[in-house]
């Protein structure tokens, strides 16, 4: 299987954004494309995405300069992305337009073997076409925005619900109560139903604490099985504190039992505390590094003996091709990190996201709620990808 040509065309994503679908042909003029998200809050260590279009005057010149090379050999293709952008974080070919090409000759090779595009991905980890085995991971919900996802005064950007040990499809069925009676609650309260980014209730609150409390209380009402925890997005909140966040973090932990922290700390000159806030909690809850390692396997290196997290974000459009966010995956279980497969705020409706998720043993997807297309396709691929072996 050769890689003929590149295709990059200006499609809509989220909110009517503009955004690219990267297309690749093989010598058979077999098709398989990708579309590109972005998000909102980007980190410092994130690879650069062109505009669309600047990537549109990309498809020739890339073209050229991948044509005729193995669509098989999934590393080599990714470090000649590399080698033709010269630079450390994809400045001239664009981060999205080297994961779309990344992304869609893996998906490619997946059409033309008639395998799905999860277990190619598995083999694509592991080298055994044999070795899959399905695991079913936990949806982190984001049931109420705040921060740079909504106009409100949150400033924790995900508030989120859990449930334990459950199929995808009983997941998504207990979440989607849990949230109804969530509103409920706030139909009473006389509050707006206004929903943010991700499709998370973004209205006012009288402050974190009380929100958290409500879902608390609405846990333990309806006995429901489940964890709750918080996307911080610390870099994102104006005269940020560390000191004093810290503690608000280990009250919140003491009271609600909150079993999972994402960026609770900026992702430069806070390694201390992230250090003294895993060794109070870091047996007990989850501290999750997404600006932190941004998908990038040499900051999982940088930080792997530092005991700062014990767990990590997977974005693939934060690194730029799909050899780097395996090689990340794999890093972080090697250190025993759980897996967290990420959608972006500005989403796209493809969903390659679960079809890496399912691929990669993933411990937990975090794709918003159930009330976006773009989100949506997420969760009905998830379904789908079960329905195979239940």
């Amino acid at each position: 299987m050769k890689l003929q040509k590149i295709k990059i065309d200006k499609v809509l994503g989220f909110h009517g954004n503009w955004t690219i679908k990267v297309g690749v042909f093989d010598e058979n003029n077999n098709l398989a494309s990708i579309l590109i998200p972005s998000g909102k809050s980007k980190g410092k260590f994130e690879v650069k995405n062109l505009n669309p279009d600047e990537a549109l005057l990309k498809s020739e010149e890339i073209s050229n300069f991948l044509k005729n090379l193995d669509l098989q050999d999934q590393e080599t293709l990714d470090n000649k992305l590399i080698e033709f952008d010269k630079t450390k974080n994809f400045e001239n070919l664009g981060g999205n337009v080297a994961l779309g090409i990344s992304l869609a000759c893996a998906k490619l090779v997946s059409i033309n073997l008639n395998i799905s595009f999860y277990k190619y991905l598995n083999f694509l980890q592991t080298g055994d076409y044999n070795s899959f085995n399905y695991q079913a991971p936990r949806i982190l919900f984001n049931i109420a925005e705040g921060g740079v996802h909504a106009e409100n005064n949150l400033e924790f950007q995900e508030h989120l619900i859990s449930f334990k040990n459950q199929t995808i499809f009983s997941q998504i069925k207990n979440l989607k109560e849990f949230n109804d009676s969530f509103l409920n609650i706030l139909k009473k309260e006389n509050k707006n139903l206004i929903f943010g980014d991700e499709g998370g209730w973004a209205g006012d609150y009288q402050n974190e604490e009380t929100l958290i409390n409500t879902l608390f209380d609405l846990k333990n009402n309806l006995k429901a099985d489940l964890d709750l925890g918080l996307d911080v997005a610390s870099s994102s909140i104006s005269n940020f504190e560390p000191k004093m966040f810290l503690k608000r973090y280990l009250k919140l932990f003491e009271i609600f039992k909150l079993f999972y922290f994402e960026d609770p700390f900026p992702e430069e000159g806070f390694e201390n505390f992230y250090q003294d806030f895993y060794a109070q909690i870091g047996d007990q809850a989850l501290i999750i590094g997404d600006d932190l390692i941004s998908t990038n396997p040499e900051l999982v290196k940088k930080i792997s003996d530092k005991k700062m997290i014990n767990g990590v974000i997977i974005k693939p459009d934060q690194v730029g091709t799909l050899s780097k966010t395996l090689k990340t995956i794999e890093l972080a279980k090697e250190n025993n990190w759980k897996i967290v497969v990420s959608h972006r705020s500005q989403e796209t409706l493809d969903n390659y996201l679960a079809d890496l998720a399912i691929g990669t043993n993933a411990d937990f997807v975090k794709f918003g709620t159930f009330y976006q297309g773009e989100r949506l396709a997420k969760y009905n691929r998830l379904i789908e990808i079960e329905s195979e072996f239940f």
